[in-house]
């Protein structure tokens, strides 16, 4: 498991295949879906918009790939996930997701630490 998204999206196979559809990917959690302009501060130093778009636009994304869990309201997510991708124009690709390899991580990190 390499990050988050290679978690929520079920293994590092699932997640490379995915990049080989299309090398510009952009990966949106819940959680990025809810606080995006909150971190994309930490990225360009402020909400600027033109700032956002032109770091998409250099970096060469060209399709965000929506992890959909099975949680959350998927209402308000896909809503959000659709604002973002009308401002970046990227189009959206859903892709199921799950929360298994992340449940078998924290269980052995407490089993690990709770055993030491």
């Amino acid at each position: 498991m390499d990050d988050c998204v290679c978690a929520l999206i079920g293994s590092r196979n699932k997640y490379i295949e995915t990049i080989n559809e299309e090398p510009g990917t952009w990966f949106m959690t819940y959680g990025w879906a809810k606080y995006w302009k909150e971190l994309s501060c930490e990225t360009v130093g402020s909400f600027d918009i033109n700032k956002m778009k032109l770091v998409f636009d250099r970096t060469g994304y060209k399709r965000t790939v929506v992890v959909d869990l099975e949680f959350g309201d998927k209402e308000i997510y896909h809503k959000r996930c659709n604002e973002f991708s009308e401002i970046f124009n990227l189009p959206v690709c859903y892709k199921k997701g799950n929360v298994n390899l992340l449940k078998e991580a924290l269980g052995k990190a407490l089993e690990e630490v709770l055993n030491d």
